[in-house]
């Protein structure tokens, strides 16, 4: 299942398939299998391309654009995004924790982890924070299993409506991956250090699967060398 949405995604970006040509895997809102796992390549949506998207559906359906915009500043994933409470935020220190007490995150593995947010998205996060408070379950977003595949099959949509390649919610998990590397870079860090610390950040341990998956060779391009210490 899998491979044939990445096949119809390179068909599409290649431009041998047309835009409104239907999917070769329909998704479960159009009758086809759900379940859609993300792609393994280190493709993400450009800062611009992820805004658009998420301004096309606003209108439509504000708690999946909210879903969004929550994946572009944190690179939780869809269901981690989906089942996050209030109380997992914390403003004073930009940081968002899963898992601490229980698995009610729904983290990959169950494993526990800190994302800490850049402080520019503080009132992203202060947005949210406050609608998960006014819900009685502490929850940011209500119908949250079912919310996953609404975002899927918005995004999908968006993405056909403004010519983008498709890249499913887990593009704006990339494309915090390719900011956040950069930032570190930015900061100082090597190469693999930066990679490393992106890692943790999605809740992997290994710089690898950040650079397999996540970061690009074009996104880690040009970036300074680590600055070093001359006696």
């Amino acid at each position: 299942m899998h491979s044939h949405r990445k096949l119809d995604t390179a068909s599409r970006i290649a431009g041998i398939f047309p835009p409104e040509a239907p999917s070769l895997l329909p998704y479960a809102s159009d009758g086809g299998p759900g379940g859609f796992h993300a792609q393994t390549d280190t493709i993400a949506y450009t800062p611009e391309q992820a805004e658009a998207i998420i301004r096309r559906i606003q209108p439509l359906d504000p708690a999946v654009a909210r879903l969004l915009q929550l994946m572009l500043v944190s690179g939780l994933r869809v269901q981690e995004a989906s089942y996050l409470r209030a109380r997992d935020i914390e403003l004073e220190t930009c940081q968002v924790s899963l898992n601490q007490e229980d698995s009610a995150n729904r983290t990959k593995g169950g494993r526990p982890r800190v994302v800490q947010v850049d402080r520019q998205h503080k009132a992203v996060l202060e947005l949210l924070k406050r609608r998960g408070e006014m819900n009685s379950s502490g929850h940011l977003f209500n119908d949250r299993r079912r919310l996953p595949d609404r975002a899927r099959e918005r995004v999908r949509k968006a993405c056909l409506d403004l010519a983008i390649p498709c890249l499913g919610t887990h593009g704006f998990r990339k494309a915090f991956a390719v900011a956040d590397y950069q930032k570190h870079r930015a900061g100082g860090a090597n190469d693999r250090a930066a990679l490393l610390a992106t890692s943790n950040q999605l809740g992997h341990n290994r710089a690898a699967v950040t650079r397999q998956s996540y970061v690009s060779a074009d996104a880690r391009a040009g970036m300074p060398r680590s600055r070093t210490k001359r006696n």
